[in-house]
């Protein structure tokens, strides 16, 4: 486009860009609009314009003739799904298209071919070697979707001015066709009047054909007049992270307002639009929804582990309270043997001394007359044996009187340690009982039936091949000095295709392993590297394995090696290369099937845990599953603190448990 004044002047025009004619295809007032013509050479030069025999030359800058745009990958969908274009008949999905010299091109557009009709699309270039695009919106009624996983291909191309290479792209070798999904289907709340209550971080949309052409970036939450953060994506359910105070909802005109519930819409692309319902911030006046399944066989697992405890413990003072009981009883039956055998003894005795003393009084006695008396000396040892043997009465009866005050004083002892026992097993069961109602209420108000944040594609893999770096150069384009970046892509061009050779790629892993410097962090990063580089050729990765696995165990068997050990310590390329096929091939189950029940565990647990003081040092816990990590400490008081602070204009509350014991 050529700007200017009084451009529709004359009756004939003619336009030349750096010489060579442009041919004018429409003239305006103040615009003329022209299609430059090929060059065979890059060059540079002014922009002129005949009008009839007048000639004007714009001398401000040059035009300049560049190298045609070249187009090397074109993919879209899911993350991790490389090199595959895909869109849904709506239209309005991201392409993203990579090359060179993509910003040369003025009004670069896409289409699909669909019953030998074109159907366009326009691009936007981020830069030379990345071009944006919104996939092609097509007739759905052209469309014929078997209701399996199977897309229809179409095919696809770029109209970039002149270029002929970007033309029907897909016929080109290495690029496959346009897969063409049907539309995602986003299902209604079904709470009662669709009114959903806001009870945690997360909301969780339910659906059909989610992730099948689209990505997060793809799809917009809105909430009123704000929006809701998408976090994850999958086959059936898309999960955001809403407002933390509920937002103005939207009036037809668009306007705000507060005295309205507002409405949950998805916008997938530029034309699919789904009403959700409404998501109110309000407390509900009922318990409309359940706990999920998992939640509920958590608590109740964890309920009937309390019980089965308490039962132990109720148990185990019974059985100690019968012993108490019985020792107690023993020790009355001895009691009461020894008073009897004491009573007998004093009996036995006296009755003894009033024997003697009968006899001694009838063997004394003068028959002369009345007024004998006893000698004296008799009355004196008789009088001295009954005084001996009422003190040896008195101290029996004294020994037997301490020895059951003693034996009442352990008793009561004893009694009041069972009474403090059962006081104190009464009240833990009590707190422990309330403890759990309150990770009932936690877990209702920290789970919800999904919405499990997981982590895209690229972040998944990189904290599995390359844990301890952040920032790892396959995450970068290669800083290279543009003298030899044309030899150094050209070499690894080449490597490239001798390492898709399996016989250099089993020689170059042997060679490697065979030598005695190469540390094991450097077979660890080799590993993670070939699997960078086989990961769009599973197959052909799959038959690498096992061949190195293979030989890994031939290798443990001549070694004589116990086998328990074998793929236990990532000692070789092979297993760390087992270890990132499996991280590649299981990043769908985990999505889709396994991970949010592992998710809703680790939160189970990791309330139970935090539910009670944990030791920021040894990591001991009151309440820990192992119990070697059991805090050993006596009742701890929990002082509950409260931080207000502001991010930005977002204020935040959040309290903290201090335990001083």
């Amino acid at each position: 486009m050529i700007w200017g004044l009084s451009m529709d002047a004359g009756s004939h025009a003619e336009a030349y860009v750096g010489g060579m004619p442009c041919h004018i295809t429409n003239r305006e007032q103040n615009l003329v609009e022209c299609n430059t013509s090929a060059s065979g050479v890059y060059h540079e030069g002014k922009v002129r314009v005949k009008f009839d025999k007048g000639l004007r030359l714009f001398d401000d800058y040059v035009f300049l003739y560049v190298e045609d745009p070249i187009i090397d990958h074109v993919e879209s969908g899911s993350a991790g799904q490389k090199g595959v274009p895909r869109g849904i008949p709506s239209g309005g999905i991201t392409v993203t298209v990579r090359g060179k010299n993509l910003n040369a091109v003025q009004d670069p557009m896409m289409y699909i071919t669909l019953d030998s009709e074109e159907h366009y699309s326009r691009c936007i270039p981020d830069s030379a070697q990345q071009m944006k695009c919104k996939s092609p919106t097509v007739p759905k009624d052209k469309l014929s979707f078997d209701g399996g996983d199977s897309p229809v291909e179409l095919e696809y191309g770029f109209r970039m001015d002149n270029v002929q290479r970007v033309r029907d792209l897909s016929a080109t070798k290495g690029f496959p066709k346009f897969q063409m999904f049907p539309d995602p289907e986003y299902f209604p709340f079904t709470e009662k009047d669709r009114i959903k209550y806001y009870k945690s971080d997360y909301l969780t949309i339910n659906g059909n054909n989610l992730d099948r052409a689209c990505q997060e970036s793809d799809v917009i939450v809105r909430i009123g007049t704000s929006f809701c953060n998408v976090t994850s994506l999958s086959r059936v359910q898309l999960t955001c992270r809403p407002p933390t105070d509920q937002p103005p909802a939207q009036d037809k005109n668009g306007n705000p307002d507060r005295g309205q519930i507002p409405q949950v819409i998805v916008e997938v692309g530029d034309k699919l639009k789904f009403n959700i319902g409404r998501l109110s911030y309000d407390v509900p006046a009922g318990p409309d929804s359940a706990l999920p399944r998992p939640v509920i066989i958590g608590v109740t697992a964890l309920g009937a582990f309390l019980l089965i405890a308490v039962i132990f413990i109720l148990i185990a003072y019974r059985r100690k309270s019968t012993e108490s009981s019985r020792v107690l009883k023993t020790m009355q039956e001895q009691m009461d043997v020894l008073e009897l055998r004491v009573a007998s003894e004093c009996k036995e005795a006296f009755a003894e001394l009033q024997t003697e003393m009968t006899d001694l009084t009838s063997d004394l006695t003068v028959p002369a007359g009345p007024d004998s008396a006893l000698p004296r000396p008799v009355i004196i040892g008789v009088t001295a044996l009954g005084a001996f043997l009422l003190i040896a009465v008195i101290f029996i009866l004294i020994a037997y009187r301490r020895k059951s005050t003693e034996s009442s004083r352990v008793l009561k002892t004893m009694q009041e340690q069972m009474d403090v026992l059962e006081l104190r097993v009464a009240s833990e069961c009590k707190e422990a009982f309330a403890e759990l109602q309150t990770e009932m209420t936690d877990l209702t108000s920290d789970l919800t039936a999904g919405g499990i944040p997981f982590l895209d594609y690229k972040a998944y893999t990189m904290k599995v091949l390359f844990p301890s770096t952040e920032d790892h150069p396959v995450l970068k384009e290669m800083q290279v000095d543009p003298v030899k970046k044309q030899h150094m892509e050209k070499g690894l061009w080449q490597f490239g295709q001798l390492v898709m050779n399996k016989t250099f790629l089993l020689l170059f892993i042997r060679t490697l392993e065979s030598n005695r410097y190469f540390s094991m962090r450097d077979w660890v990063s080799v590993a993670s590297l070939i699997m960078v580089t086989l990961q769009g050729r599973m197959e052909y990765c799959t038959d690498i394995l096992k061949t190195l696995l293979a030989e890994l165990i031939e290798k443990c068997i001549e070694g004589k090696s116990h086998p328990k050990l074998l793929l236990r310590r990532t000692e070789s390329v092979a297993e760390k290369m087992l270890s990132a096929w499996f991280t590649f091939l299981l990043y769908k189950f985990l999505r889709e099937c396994a991970g949010e029940p592992l998710f809703v565990l680790y939160r189970a647990i990791k309330q139970q845990v935090d539910k009670g003081p944990v030791d920021a040092i040894t990591s001991e816990a009151r309440y820990s599953l192992s119990e070697e990590k059991l805090i050993r400490l006596g009742p701890v008081d929990a002082i509950t603190s409260e931080a207000r602070y502001s991010l930005s204009e977002e204020k935040l509350i959040r309290q903290s448990i201090d335990y001083k014991s």
